[in-house]
């Protein structure tokens, strides 16, 4: 059984015709993700230390911070250097992902579907 998981994500945003699609696989901590139409895959560096998920980016020499907390179906991101918290609403029906983001009146719909074991965060 090889160590690299792959998956294909197709999500649909609301307002958008076409679906993007995404390949992503996963060697160790490493995150690869390959978009539809791109050439170049980005390479994401992810570890996590309880509740910190550290994501550094290829070509990026600083990483990014991110505490995430849930409560419920509110999740809290706080990115490093950021005073105010993000909270953000999530609510899932059937395979729709409805984002409602603090501040914001009109919630953000993406349609998912899921094809592999790789989960990664949109």
């Amino acid at each position: 059984m090889s160590a690299v998981f792959t998956a294909l994500y197709i999500v649909k945003q609301q307002g958008s015709r076409v679906p993007t699609r995404c390949e992503a696989s996963r060697k160790g901590g490493v995150v690869i993700v390959k978009q539809q139409g791109s050439r170049v895959p980005t390479r994401c560096k992810a570890s996590r230390k309880g509740g910190v998920v550290i994501v550094k980016q290829q070509g990026s020499r600083v990483p990014t911070r991110c505490e995430a907390s849930r409560k419920g179906g509110v999740v809290i991101v706080k990115q490093q250097g950021s005073r105010v918290p993000t909270r953000c609403e999530a609510s899932r029906k059937g395979g729709v992902v409805i984002v409602k983001q603090q501040g914001s009146r009109v919630p953000t719909r993406c349609e998912a579907s899921r094809k592999g074991g790789v989960l990664i965060n949109f």
